[in-house]
């Protein structure tokens, strides 16, 4: 750690503030770069995590977005920003079903939050219009044993 005033990481809040400053200006490799320092710095920063999160967003990572956002709300549970980003991971995999999910989780914490509810309509409905044959196939059933043979 670089120091700590009032029990705040300085170094990780530059990084952030770096990171944060590179992500406005459309920088998101930097970003994402400022973002991993300050987590190495105080990998407890779930607000660092659903930063970096946007970042992968950005360069269309998402696997390494959903990883950060699962990390994010493993920290702080109920940081609405956290489950966002997991249903933008989530749909940017195509996961419908799970971005709806994770929405309606953001949702339990903060009912009132416009940006959730909007994108959890904006999932249902996207996964409603999801053709189900393209669906996975359910698995083959076994054929039936063959009748034993009449006695004689």
């Amino acid at each position: 750690m670089r120091g700590v005033v009032d029990g705040f990481t300085v170094g990780m809040s530059t990084l952030k503030e770096e990171g944060n400053a590179a992500f406005k200006a459309g920088q998101y490799e930097l970003a994402v770069e400022k973002y991993s320092a300050a987590l190495a710095e105080d990998p407890k920063a779930y607000a660092v995590y659903s930063n970096r999160s946007a970042a992968y967003l950005k360069l269309g990572k998402a696997t390494a977005a959903l990883k950060d956002a699962e990390a994010c709300i493993t920290w702080k549970g109920d940081f609405t920003r956290g489950w966002l980003r997991k249903g933008q991971a989530h749909e940017a995999l195509s996961q419908w079903r799970d971005a709806v999910e994770a929405y309606r989780s953001g949702l339990d914490f903060d009912p009132s939050n416009d940006q959730l509810k909007q994108a959890h309509k904006a999932a249902d409905e996207a996964e409603r219009r999801v053709p189900r044959s393209s669906a996975p196939a359910p698995a083959p059933r076994p054929a039936p044993a063959p009748s034993p043979a009449p006695p004689p």
